[in-house]
This record gives structure tokens, C-alpha cells and sequence, in this order.
């Protein structure tokens, strides 16, 4: 009912699960999050389900409130409470992001996941685990969490630093990773980074910055900022988990960028970032 039947029209987009969609409930907008029948993600969701109602998670102003969640046999749907804008994916594929709304995203993303790998008792660390681009929900470009998946760590913290590292990427560089990429055996992400990099490390000699050219007209440009970044995005994926930073190093690291220290308050800095 709150999503019409699940009409298409009501589609935000599919995940590697299920699909999500707009839905309604006593007029307040809502998304709801519907898995496929017999997916192996969808018991652990439904045992998550509860800490995503903790009163020591709900307060995280990037974490959406879960509303409620239905399971009946192997069907298992999900409702939070976000009047959401579209996910990270599609506004990526839009192309409707601007260099600031980036940023905005990096670090609201970065602080809700250093957040979950901090221990918040009576609750130990939580490893998210299932990140990407259409697994994040945007509403007036803040983040909602709940992939990319580094499979050499996909249950440890530096799996969900892998993950970040990618969508970082991919709101840097506009580029995405689609099914059809993977159908056709094309390199993700991380992986085009790398080559990226290398290719402009041996004609330049120097670091690269893989900002996508188009934020180089913006005139608050900043050359430092898209160097530091790059290399920060790179160091997220690096192939052995033990060099890559941790999400409260990521958290540092962007608060020292330039374009943090002059748009405080556009980034709502303030209200992100939990001490």
C-alpha cells in the first residue's frame, strides 16, 4: 500500500538484493527497502534491524530512522524514515553533484562509518560490510548508510574503508561501476584508478589528482585539495588492507582540506561530526 503495489514509477533503484522504492505512510514520505526472496543478505538484516533503532545509533544525524521492517516467510522489506532525493548512484549518473555537495557526502559518509567502527557500548563496532553508491540514500545531500566489497576483508573495518575509498572515487572521477561493467568483464572503479594513476604517474613524475576535469572550471578550485583527495581515495583501496587508513584517519584527513576549513558552514561540519 505505501508503495502502490510497487509500481515502477515508485522505483528509486535496485541494490545487489532488491530494489528500493518511495513509499508513503499516513502521509509522511518514507523509502522502503525490499529484498529478493532467498537473498543471503536479508537475515542478517533483519537481525541488524534492531540496532538501527538503538538510542545510541538513531542519533547520528547521517544515520536515516528505521521506521519498522516486515519479514513473512523468505520475503523481508525494510521502512526508514527519509524523504529521500534520489540515491548517490543515479545523481552520480546524472551527473548533479557539484564539487562542494561532494565534499558535503565524503565526510557526512566518512563520519557515520567512523561512528559504527567506534565501540559504542552497551553496542561493540559494526562492520557494514555492503557499500555502494545505490546502497546510499540521499536527502538534501546528507547520507544515509546501509556493493562494493573487498572480499580479502568484507567482514573486517578495512572492508568498509575499501567500500568508502570506491564511492569516494566514484563521486570524484563521475565514474561508475554497473552490472553491465561486470557482464563484460570491464575494470571497476579501484581498478581504472589504479591505471589512471600509474599512467599519469609515468608522464608527470609526480602525484596525480583524478578530479574529474569539469570541477577544474569551478572557481573555487583547489589544486591541494584534489591532489590530497586522490591520494586519500587511493590509499582507501589499496590491495592489502593493512595500508589502508582507518575511517577516523579518512575523517582527519578531510577535515584538513582546504575547502573544509572555508565552508564550514555550507559543509554543515558541525552537525556531521560527532566528538
Amino acid at each position: 500500500m505505501s508503495t502502490n503495489d510497487f509500481r515502477n514509477e515508485n522505483r528509486i533503484d535496485d541494490f545487489q538484493y532488491g530494489k528500493t522504492f518511495y513509499g508513503t505512510i499516513q502521509d509522511k514520505q518514507v523509502v522502503v527497502k525490499i529484498w529478493q526472496p532467498g537473498s543471503h543478505s536479508w537475515a542478517s538484516n533483519c537481525d541488524n534491524a534492531f540496532r538501527l533503532r538503538h538510542p545510541q545509533l538513531i542519533c547520528h544525524p547521517n544515520l536515516v530512522e528505521l521506521i519498522g521492517y516486515c519479514r513473512k516467510d523468505e520475503h523481508f522489506g525494510i521502512v526508514y524514515d527519509v524523504k529521500a532525493l534520489d540515491t548517490l548512484l543515479n545523481l552520480i549518473l546524472k551527473d548533479s553533484l557539484s564539487r562542494i555537495q561532494i565534499i558535503k557526502i565524503g565526510i557526512g559518509f566518512a563520519s557515520l562509518l567512523e561512528f559504527h567502527h567506534k565501540d559504542n557500548t552497551p553496542l561493540p563496532p559494526y562492520v557494514v560490510c555492503n557499500i555502494s553508491a545505490s546502497h546510499i540514500m540521499i536527502y538534501q545531500i546528507r547520507t544515509g548508510c546501509v556493493g562494493y566489497m573487498d572480499y580479502r576483508s568484507c567482514d573486517e573495518e578495512a572492508g568498509d574503508v575499501y567500500a568508502y575509498g570506491t564511492v569516494l572515487l566514484s563521486m570524484l572521477c563521475k565514474k561508475v561501476f554497473t552490472y553491465e561493467d561486470w557482464q563484460i568483464n570491464n575494470p571497476n572503479v579501484a581498478e581504472w584508478a589504479r591505471e589512471e594513476c600509474k599512467t599519469k604517474l609515468l608522464s608527470s613524475g609526480s602525484d596525480c589528482s583524478l578530479v574529474h576535469q569539469s570541477f577544474v572550471k569551478d572557481p573555487g578550485y583547489c589544486c591541494r585539495d584534489a591532489m590530497e583527495v586522490s591520494k586519500l581515495a587511493m590509499q582507501c583501496v589499496e590491495y592489502h588492507k593493512h595500508d589502508r587508513p582507518t575511517m577516523e584517519q579518512v575523517v582527519k584527513r578531510l577535515m584538513k582540506l582546504h575547502v573544509a576549513e572555508t565552508h564550514t558552514d555550507e559543509l554543515c561540519i558541525n552537525q556531521v561530526l560527532l566528538r
